[in-house]
């Protein structure tokens, strides 16, 4: 019989206390600016070149060294002389 009393008592009182919780908590955000992360974790980025005549031009900076394989050949393929170098 105390335990058809004491659960719907203790609900009660963990419900109240839940919207007492909510209510107190401040309603406005923090005027901190959000955070920044270096995602690279000191692996750096990868740059293609494309050799000319007389000078080279980056065709792209790529995150690893993966995807700037991956253009090179493509562009090897298409005739072209390239180079791949690690940027900090």
């Amino acid at each position: 019989m105390f335990r058809k009393f004491a659960l719907p008592a203790l609900t009660a009182i963990r419900a109240a206390g839940t919207v007492g919780g909510l209510m107190t908590s401040p309603a406005t955000a923090s005027a901190q600016p959000p955070a920044t992360f270096d995602h690279d974790h000191g692996h750096g980025r990868f740059q293609v070149l494309v050799r000319h005549p007389l000078h080279r031009d980056v065709q792209g900076t790529y995150r690893n060294r993966v995807e700037a394989i991956g253009v090179a050949r493509r562009l090897e393929r298409q005739g072209l002389d390239t180079r791949i170098e690690r940027v900090r």
